[in-house]
This record gives C-alpha cells, sequence and structure tokens, in this order.
C-alpha cells in the first residue's frame, strides 16, 4: 500500500512537452491490491503525472480499473507523464 501523487496538469506548448506551473488537479490516491480510480477527472489540454515510491500499474478512461500486466508499469521512484484525454480518470493497483 502507498500513496501515489497524480498531477493533472496543463500542457506547456505544442513543441514544448512541459507541464506549466498551474495545476488543474491534483490528489493523493492509495494504491493496494485493488484497483483505485482518481477523483480528478482531465480536462481539454492536460496530461497525468503519476508518482510513487513503489511500483504500481495504472490505466486511464472515463471509468477505469487497473490490473497487473494490463496497462502502464510505472516504477517507484521514477514519475511518468501521460497525455490525457477530456474526461478522463486514472486508476492504479500495486505492481
Amino acid at each position: 500500500m502507498a500513496a501515489v501523487s497524480v498531477i493533472v496538469g496543463y500542457k506547456g506548448s505544442d513543441d514544448a512537452p512541459v507541464m506549466r506551473t498551474s495545476v488543474e488537479s491534483s490528489e493523493v490516491v492509495t494504491s493496494s491490491a485493488v484497483s483505485a480510480q482518481s477523483v480528478g477527472v482531465a480536462g481539454e489540454n492536460t496530461f497525468w503525472e503519476i508518482a510513487c515510491a513503489t511500483n504500481l500499474w495504472v490505466t486511464f478512461g472515463t471509468n477505469p480499473t487497473a490490473a497487473a500486466g494490463t496497462t502502464f508499469l510505472v516504477f517507484g521512484g521514477s514519475p511518468r507523464q501521460f497525455q490525457a484525454r477530456k474526461g478522463d480518470k486514472v486508476a492504479v493497483v500495486d505492481a
């Protein structure tokens, strides 16, 4: 079980894929052996940043359920960024 930082940030510009200093939403989701979903929903021109101290699986969608081996593996201590689709949430589960 670990605390997962879930941030929905705004895209910097078309030619520089970096997060602007303003954030649409930020929350902590607790991961475990059971899929846990974010409250935050992605908006227009945003992307996700997922960070955790332990390895986890993440998936995205309007009502996502994370499962081992099915989508993206995020390694502990290595934050990952993903382009967001408007209306999506993120789900996480321990790896």
